[in-house]
This record gives structure tokens, C-alpha cells and sequence, in this order.
């Protein structure tokens, strides 16, 4: 009866292990995947990608698209009201507007990109230490960035540029130095909800350290809070590095960056005003892209 019994059962149990297991997409890829078809659907969002991908291309191939050398000098020319020849007029130099403000671009894309992603490598690496072990430590690090937010950015950037000398290089440190308490705060606030959650004390159980805990298990589940932050700072970046330049700490003659055009310009509003206007405007076309891509993100992550 033993043996007869073990007959059957052997069958039943090679039947249950041909089958083929079933493969289930993860939470975390099904979310994504939900997250990317949302923001398809914004219309906000689209918008602003569309607005900010024209100048990132523009950034990139701007010698594809310039009518004339934006260097190029013709003083007898200076001053020139817009027209068939000049779309945008022309500088004090006789220098073509449309083809240095599309030049322009290069200089503040290529700067507030690398501070914003400096000020999140430093931030996200603080705010997660910081909310994850708590204590002194925490203590300790939300004091100093207490501290460092009560002086106003520009402030502390025109200080900081002026001891260092003011070149790319610097810019890009300073202004992502300026947005690292701010990232290592969103960062902070939402480490310390994710702490007490089980997979937490489940990875803490089976005797992960620390910083695997953070950047394996955490870190993932930040991304949503940290994408919004990222597209704000990068924002504020582009408005820090114009502002720089414009006050005249950043990039120099001859550069067609846009903050520097404005600065010249701003002496000749009342007879030329496209000088300044030009650059203005697509400074402002850029910033509001972004704030729209902001605030796409956020709709589509709050809902």
C-alpha cells in the first residue's frame, strides 16, 4: 500500500514542477511605466519638454541655425532696427542678435546642468545619511544647513566668486554648493518616512549594513521627490548663472551669453531695446520651460 501510494503521488508532483513559472512584472517597473504614460498625457509637461529640448538642441548644433558668425563685427552697422537682414537687430558692435542669442545658449546650458548635478550628488548623498541614522548626526547636519540657507544665494555666490575669481569652473562650483542644503532637505524629509517602513526592517534583518540599506533599498523610492527637486534646481541654476554673469562674475567678452548680453545691453534700452529684450525673452523662454516640466511632474506624481 506504501509503495502504491508513492506511485501516485510522483506523477502529481512532476506535473506541479513542469509548470513553467509565471513572470510577473515588478511593482517598481509597472510604476514607472505608469509614471512615464502620465506624463505623456500632461499636456503641461510636453509643453515645457518641447520648449526645452528646442534649446538644448539649439545649445548643442547652434551653428546649424545662426544666419551669420555671431563674432562677426560690422560697426558701421551698430544699432541696426530689426530687419530682412537682421530678424533681431544688431549690438553695439553691429553683431547680429538672433545669432548670438541663439549662441547664448551653449554658455548657460552647459554651466547650470553640471551645478544642478553636482548639488544633487552632495545633497542626496547628505540627506539620506543624514535621515537614515539619525541622532547627533542628523542634528548636526540640519543645523549647518539651517545655517547656510539663512544668508541669501547671490549673496554668498558673489562672495564666493570674488575670492575665487570668477570662470566656469567656479560657477558651476559655487552654484551647486548653493543648492545642496536645499536637495539634501526634500532628500532628508522623505528618508526619514521611509525608515520606518517594513521593507527597511526586513533588509535590516537579514544583516544589511547601512549604506546598502540607503542606496539599494531607499534611495529608489526617492526618485519621485528627487526628479521634482532636480528640474526646480535646475531652474534656479539657469537663473543663478545668468544672474552671475550679468552682474559680471560669470563669462566675459566676447561671450554671447545671455545674462552678459543683457548687462551690455541694458545701456542702450531706450534706443535699441531689442539688445536686451532679445536675450531676455529667451532666457525667460527657457526658465518657464522648466517651471512647466515642474509642474507637470508634480501633478503626475501628487495624483
Amino acid at each position: 500500500m506504501t509503495a502504491g501510494r508513492k506511485q501516485t503521488q510522483a506523477p502529481m508532483e512532476a506535473t506541479v514542477d513542469e509548470q513553467p513559472p509565471v513572470a510577473e512584472p515588478s511593482a517598481r517597473r509597472r510604476a514607472r511605466r505608469d509614471l512615464v504614460r502620465a506624463l505623456l498625457r500632461s499636456k503641461t509637461f510636453m509643453v515645457g519638454c518641447a520648449i526645452l529640448l528646442w534649446w538644448v538642441l539649439d545649445s548643442v548644433a547652434w551653428s546649424l541655425f545662426v544666419p551669420t558668425d555671431p563674432q562677426a563685427l560690422d560697426p558701421t552697422n551698430a544699432l541696426a532696427a530689426p530687419s530682412a537682414q537682421h530678424w533681431l537687430g544688431t549690438d553695439n558692435l553691429g553683431r547680429d542678435v538672433l545669432s548670438r542669442v541663439l549662441a547664448g545658449a551653449t554658455t548657460v546650458l552647459g554651466i547650470a546642468p553640471a551645478a544642478t548635478l553636482l548639488a544633487l550628488l552632495l545633497g542626496t548623498t547628505i540627506g539620506l545619511a543624514a535621515g537614515y541614522y539619525r541622532g547627533w548626526f542628523d542634528e548636526l547636519i540640519t543645523r549647518l544647513l539651517d545655517a547656510f540657507l539663512a544668508f541669501p544665494p547671490i549673496v554668498v555666490a558673489v562672495l564666493a566668486l570674488a575670492v575665487v575669481g570668477a570662470s566656469n569652473v567656479a560657477v558651476i562650483l559655487v552654484t551647486g554648493l548653493l543648492f545642496v542644503p536645499n536637495v539634501a532637505r526634500t532628500v532628508r524629509s522623505v528618508v526619514l518616512q521611509e525608515r520606518s517602513r517594513d521593507y527597511i526592517a526586513a533588509a535590516r534583518l537579514r544583516g544589511e549594513r547601512g549604506p546598502y540599506i540607503m542606496v539599494a533599498e531607499i534611495l529608489p523610492n526617492v526618485g519621485g521627490p528627487l526628479m521634482v527637486e532636480a528640474t526646480v534646481r535646475f531652474g534656479y541654476a539657469v537663473f543663478t548663472v545668468a544672474t552671475l554673469s550679468f552682474l559680471g562674475l560669470g563669462l566675459q567678452q566676447p561671450s554671447p551669453d545671455w545674462g552678459l548680453a543683457i548687462s551690455l545691453g541694458r545701456s542702450y534700452l531706450q534706443v535699441a531695446p531689442w539688445v536686451v529684450l532679445a536675450p531676455a525673452l529667451a532666457l525667460a523662454t527657457l526658465v518657464v520651460s522648466i517651471n512647466l516640466v515642474v509642474d507637470g511632474l508634480r501633478q503626475v506624481i501628487e495624483e
